[in-house]
């Protein structure tokens, strides 16, 4: 190291050394063998298993899920990816967590208990890469995984799952200003009709077909979002009512010219409670585009 140092090589970096350019990096790791570069990957990934202080914290399992897939051990591989994305998840990093599932739908073919070794089904896969896309913003990809997971999945033997499925297909297309998705969520909302077994699915599913009040009218959407409201108090449910309410928001002004900013205010309280969000950003967007339709430019 003080040669490297000495050489201009190497420089030190915070408690570690780093390359002074990538190119030299690039142009040593040229130089290095194959097996050799195999086997530096599992002595790192075996280091950082046993002290994972060697890296910032919450990095070690995704660290080691990067080196066993260098080393080419597809069952460690894939293990270590599954508990990378969990704990990518868990610190809202949701394009590392995207990376992750991707990287195990690569890999799942090359094991056939690939199952069994994470315990979730291939489906189950692709809806977390589908809800990881989506918060990651890549809607184009969230929508493929979500049309994958409906493909396997069994919409009369899980009526509740293809429905939830279809309706976060819907949201993205809904971002992407793409009007068939509400096909997918009246198709969701006919796999979970009223008095169904899996209300939770049906609240969620009004709240977002209430949200196209231009392609499906405004008296239907006025309805689904009335029952998306009624729905999620009774269930305590406020990510749905604060979603629901803030539809009913937007109605009340486009039909009779009301603020109702009173209830844009219950909605973002709501939201900030149930740490959805999605909804303290729709409220921020609403009440912005609200104000701005009133005359209040300021």
């Amino acid at each position: 190291l003080r040669l490297a140092v000495a050489v201009n090589v190497l420089i030190p970096e915070g408690d570690g050394y780093a390359f002074r350019h990538a190119l030299i990096r690039e142009a040593i790791l040229g130089q290095v063998l194959p097996g050799e570069k195999v086997r530096w990957h599992v002595r790192l990934a075996e280091a950082l298993a046993a002290d994972s202080s060697l890296v910032p914290p919450g990095r070690a399992v995704i660290e080691q899920a990067r080196h066993w897939y260098s080393a080419h051990d597809t069952p460690r591989a894939l293990t270590s990816a599954w508990q990378a994305a969990d704990a990518a998840g868990r610190s809202l990093a949701h394009a590392e967590k995207l990376a992750m599932l991707a990287r195990i739908l690569e890999l799942w073919p090359a094991l056939p208990d690939a199952g069994q070794r994470i315990g979730a089904s291939h489906a189950s896969v692709l809806e977390a890469a589908a809800d990881a896309a989506a918060a990651a913003g890549e809607d184009e990809r969230g929508i493929g995984f979500a049309t994958a997971a409906l493909n396997e999945i069994d919409a009369t033997e899980e009526p509740g799952r293809a429905a939830l499925l279809l309706k976060a297909r819907a949201e993205m297309r809904w971002y992407l200003g793409q009007a068939e998705g509400i096909d997918d969520v009246r198709e969701a909302l006919r796999l979970v009709p009223a008095g169904a077994p899996d209300a939770a699915a049906r609240r969620r599913v009004l709240s977002w077909l209430a949200a196209w009040p231009e392609v499906l009218g405004r008296p239907e959407a006025r309805a689904a979002a009335e029952e998306a409201l009624q729905l999620s108090r009774q269930a305590g449910d406020q990510s749905t009512e604060a979603h629901a309410l803030l539809t009913l928001t937007t109605l009340n002004f486009h039909e009779h010219g009301d603020l109702s900013l009173n209830l844009l205010e219950q909605a973002r309280t709501l939201a900030e409670q149930a740490h959805a969000y999605d909804a303290v950003l729709r409220a921020a967007v609403y009440e912005s585009h609200l104000l701005e339709g009133a005359g209040e430019h300021e």
